[in-house]
């Protein structure tokens, strides 16, 4: 496969994983700021800036920080590069230089989809925020159906899944990192379960912890659940395992750099506890595992999608 082609459909998806994404967190942006009362409202409303790392971009776009311009710069602003509406039109753009790679299915889903979305997009007067957010996330889910409903497991289908893994991984850590060191209520019970909940809700892993855990938020808890659980699709573990196993399925002399880089990033987290990561400090471990992954982003690019 030409590397042109790989890096069509590798960004195609990690830009249909970061609309998805940046939907979440600003949703949760929207639920502390109704929690205000127990929450700090400023802490939430930087929380997102620092996650994509934009602070500095939106500082010099907007004068105040306020819930209407966060909603803006992250929703609609083409000055943004993570906000919904550019991730969106990448998604369409990649999609349609590598037609002839994805089924009809994938294509129809994207561009009806997408039309559809921008349409309403350029159209939003900032309120409805949260049916806004719905058709995002639902534009995501018929585009990943219809990927895995339809494509033939080959280079295209892995390459897919490949950008949709390591754009995962990265949001995962960045939130948990970003959230964790945002003055975490963890000694103030009330505001503590609120906290977390709405971070559990954005990893859509609110009902699974409930289930394992029922209301027992702790550390250990959150981190055997967000971090080294094997089950849930958006935890650290669960997510680089699916990049380690798809990278291998990639049939090319090229890439063992970053094969072998995705294989210890994966056994470092399968052999880890919960108190292995406190010991070493949750916020170095998460520093450190963005690290890591960005490396393996950064060579998997290299090995595959840069033309030689």
């Amino acid at each position: 496969m030409l590397s042109r082609t790989a890096s069509n459909l590798f960004w195609m998806a990690r830009y249909a994983e970061r609309a998805e994404n940046t939907a979440r967190i600003v949703h949760a942006v929207i639920f502390f700021n109704l929690m205000r009362g127990s929450i700090s409202t400023v802490n939430q409303l930087t929380a997102p800036l620092d996650i994509t790392g934009t602070r500095e971009m939106f500082s010099k776009h907007y004068d105040e920080l306020n819930m209407a311009n966060i909603l803006k710069f992250f929703i609609t602003d083409m000055e943004n590069p993570s906000s919904i509406k550019n991730a969106i039109t990448n998604v369409r753009n990649n999609a349609s230089a590598v037609h002839g790679c994805i089924t009809d299915d994938v294509w129809e889903s994207i561009n009806t989809s997408s039309v559809s979305l921008i349409k309403a997009l350029d159209t939003w007067d900032g309120t409805g925020y949260d049916m806004i957010m719905l058709r995002i996330i639902e534009f995501y889910h018929v585009f990943l159906g219809s990927v895995y409903s339809t494509m033939d497991r080959d280079d295209s289908y892995l390459f897919i899944k490949a950008g949709m893994s390591i754009e995962r991984s990265d949001n995962t850590a960045r939130i948990l990192d970003v959230q964790y060191q945002g003055n975490t209520p963890m000694n103030d019970g009330i505001a503590k379960y609120l906290y977390w909940t709405g971070i559990l809700r954005v990893l859509s892993a609110d009902d699974s912890f409930k289930r394992q855990y029922g209301d027992q938020i702790t550390i250990d808890n959150l981190l055997d659940m967000l971090v080294l659980s094997p089950s849930l699709p958006r935890s650290l573990l669960s997510s680089v395992n699916e990049l380690n196993e798809t990278m291998n399925g990639i049939k090319s002399h090229y890439g063992r750099g970053a094969k072998k880089l995705a294989a210890e990033l994966y056994a470092s987290l399968r052999f880890s506890t919960s108190d292995d990561i406190i010991k070493q400090g949750v916020d170095e471990f998460l520093t450190d595992f963005l690290r890591k992954i960005n490396r393996v982003a950064g060579e998997f690019s290299h090995s595959f999608l840069e033309a030689a």
